[in-house]
């Protein structure tokens, strides 16, 4: 059975070691929700961290055969996330279809930017959402 192991600091960066199972990218939007909670962090904006969170896990787990580390980063109102793991293949956007493809449409959708870069032996493909900006659309939205 594998295990994940988890740290959150009061000072704005959290790591969850995504376990290799079925549930791992649900395990890592759950860890995210719990962690921007904890920072004070609800509305849309969580919602869409979470998202983001599940599509860059999910694909970590299908492309990979490696157990993706995910670090979430708080600075004011921008969220920084990151997904590393150990394949050195980038991840490129491809059209969307009934296999797939949509996951980094998503996650440029609604991120503020978002890259991929070598890391050692792998790579670290990250994203930066602005939680203020998600929680004031969806304000104007409600009216």
């Amino acid at each position: 059975m594998t295990t994940s192991s988890s740290r959150v600091s009061s000072s704005g960066v959290a790591t969850f070691d995504v376990p290799a199972t079925v549930t791992g990218a649900s395990d890592a939007r759950r860890f995210t929700g719990t962690t921007l909670a904890t920072w004070g962090q609800h509305g849309d904006s969580a919602d869409d961290a979470q998202l983001v969170v599940y599509e860059l896990v999910a694909n970590a787990l299908l492309h990979t055969e490696s157990t993706p580390e995910l670090t979430l980063r708080l600075t004011g109102s921008r969220l920084r996330v990151e997904v590393v793991d150990e394949s050195a293949v980038l991840p490129s956007k491809r059209a969307g279809g009934g296999d797939g493809g949509w996951g980094l449409r998503l996650v440029e959708s609604l991120a503020v930017r978002w890259g991929a870069e070598p890391d050692g032996a792998g790579k670290r493909v990250w994203c930066e959402l602005d939680l203020a900006r998600a929680d004031e659309g969806a304000r104007a939205v409600a009216g």
